[in-house]
């Protein structure tokens, strides 16, 4: 779990970084089924984020399975967490 937790941080370090710095007409080429094509930056994005969530369900599904209450991982808990609200 510590390693995971530890690849996690760093993970999410970096796309923290990396995400404010993509541009609407940024693109990236990818092979796409042996095909290479221009994707817009800001849909590997999205898909990032889509399949994060999708990750942070399953897990949430096994610890719930497993009897243990999963934490609040929405964005609010996070915003919250985070430190930054201001009263």
């Amino acid at each position: 779990m510590a390693e995971l937790a530890e690849s996690l941080r760093t993970t999410g370090a970096g796309f923290i970084a990396w995400s404010p710095q993509v541009q609407a007409d940024d693109t990236v080429q990818v092979d796409w089924e042996g095909t290479p094509r221009d994707v817009p930056k800001t849909i590997i994005l999205t898909q990032a984020i889509n399949h994060a969530t999708e990750h942070r369900a399953q897990i949430m599904a096994i610890l719930t399975q497993l009897g243990i209450q999963p934490p609040e991982l929405d964005g609010w808990s996070y915003f919250e967490a985070s430190g930054t609200v201001h009263h």
